[in-house]
């Protein structure tokens, strides 16, 4: 990494850079070997800011433990089929983004079903300008 430094340095203290070197790997890993090196008792220790950070790497490591286990003694359940990491993903509630575009794909159909049965010139308007307003 030193050597990749020293032989670009025109390009890293560049403001663009081009499009092999812009200095964002080399300045991730140096931004890493700060907060887990020498700050990691300040953000990552037990009631600090950060503190789930190292132990969802524990949690991570044991979740898939139960399914494994029960596969191992009873085959026939087919808990191999189960994975994990898809299994928390679907369970997190922090999904705003999904969650949001559900919300929004209900609402206008549910004004299109309320055009529907009323056929108010208004609402028609009012729906024809939230889809071409954004856009």
């Amino acid at each position: 990494m030193n050597s990749i430094i020293d032989n670009q340095r025109e390009i890293l203290l560049s403001v663009q850079g081009t499009n092999i070197w812009s200095g964002q790997q080399p300045q991730s890993y140096n931004s890493q070997a700060i907060a887990w090196g020498g700050l990691a008792h300040e953000l990552f220790s037990s009631g600090r800011r950060y503190q789930w950070v190292p132990l969802s790497y524990i949690i991570g490591l044991v979740a898939p433990l139960p399914f494994w286990i029960i596969h191992r003694y009873w085959p026939r359940l087919r808990m191999d089929y189960y994975y994990t990491p898809i299994i928390w993903y679907v369970l997190n509630p922090s999904m705003i983004d999904i969650i949001s575009s559900l919300y929004v794909q209900f609402t206008y159909r549910m004004a299109l079903c309320w055009n529907k049965l009323f056929n108010s010139v208004v609402f028609r308007d009012l729906i024809l300008l939230s889809v071409v307003a954004p856009y």
